[in-house]
Order: C-alpha cells, then structure tokens, then sequence
C-alpha cells in the first residue's frame, strides 16, 4: 500500500485530459478527425479496443474490468464485458495504459497532437467494475482490493513513464502537479 501523501486517487473513474484542439488525423494517417463528444460503450469488446475510439474522436470511453487472480495469486485487472468470454490474457495496462503511454511520450507529453498538457476538456476513460458478476461466480474480491490494484496498476505506469512530463496528473496535500492523464 502506498503512503496517503503519494496516493492516486481513482475510485472508479479515470479522467485523463485530451485537448481537441480542431481536427485531428487519426494514427494511421488519413483524414483529419473531428473530437465528438461521444461515448465508446463497452469499448473492449470492440474490434480496435482504445485505437478506434481515439481515431473516431470519442472523448468518453469505458472498460470493464474483472479483478481475477493470475496463476500466481496475485490480482489481475482482466477486461472483459461477459464473463463467460473472458480471456485472462486481456489485461488493462497492455490494453490501454501501456498504449496511452505510449502515445503520449510520442506526442510531446500530450494525448493529442499540438494539444496542451492538460486540456480544455477531459476525455474519460470509465473503468466499470464487474465485481458482482464475478461474486455471482463464487470469485470474491472487494471493492478495496478493487481500488488498490487500479491504484498499483496505475503507479507503475506512472514511475516507469520516460516521456516529457507527467503521465497522470496528481494532486496531495493542496498541491496539483499536472500530467497528460488525470486519475
């Protein structure tokens, strides 16, 4: 567990800033898309999780998340929307932080070309958690344990991040140091 000073606060949610700043070419190159203020449901099951919705210009999208133990014990963040369809294999940090990550340290610290650092309005990255249908399935986890794998999860990405400033805003002890992502 990490000190209450340096804690990350998550809850459920994860807002990260996106500034849409005019159009913007999708990865692939193309025509120039136009940020909507669209939200991409159940975005994991999609066939381009998190690529197709940036492309497209969404500014919400949501995940859900499974919190099941890998073949060590230890919890794992698995996305997934029906649980007899899971694949253990699908993991929220490759799936969309570590390409988060990714596309900011490429873009100068920003999630969106010529975008600020932070921006004028949040994109949303909502983590659904599906701890009562696991429950339901006899795989028991509470919603600390929940909290605090996201909260992990997350820190790491933060402290391995080599880009030009922070991967995720903090804010401690009424100070805020801003970042590309806010959780």
């Amino acid at each position: 567990m990490l000190p209450d000073s340096s804690r990350v606060f998550v809850g459920v949610l994860l807002v990260f800033s996106a500034v849409m700043s005019g159009s913007q070419a999708p990865p692939s190159g193309g025509p120039p898309v136009l940020p909507l203020m669209g939200h991409s449901h159940n975005d994991e099951a999609k066939p381009t999780p998190l690529v197709g919705a940036l492309a497209a210009g969404l500014q919400s999208i949501e995940v859900d998340c499974y919190l099941l133990p890998d073949t060590q014990g230890q919890p794992q963040l698995v996305i997934g929307h029906d649980w007899d369809s899971l694949d253990p294999s699908r993991l929220l940090g490759p799936a969309y932080l570590q390409p988060l990550a990714q596309r900011i340290a490429a873009q100068g610290g920003r999630l969106y070309p010529g975008g600020a650092l932070t921006g004028s309005g949040p994109a949303i990255l909502l983590l659904d958690s599906k701890l009562s249908s696991q429950r339901k399935r006899g795989v028991n986890a509470s919603e600390e344990e929940m909290y605090e794998a996201i909260e992990a999860l997350l820190w790491s990405f933060q402290n391995a991040y080599t880009g030009p400033g922070q991967l995720f805003s903090r804010h401690s002890q009424g100070h805020t140091w801003p970042g590309a992502l806010l959780a």
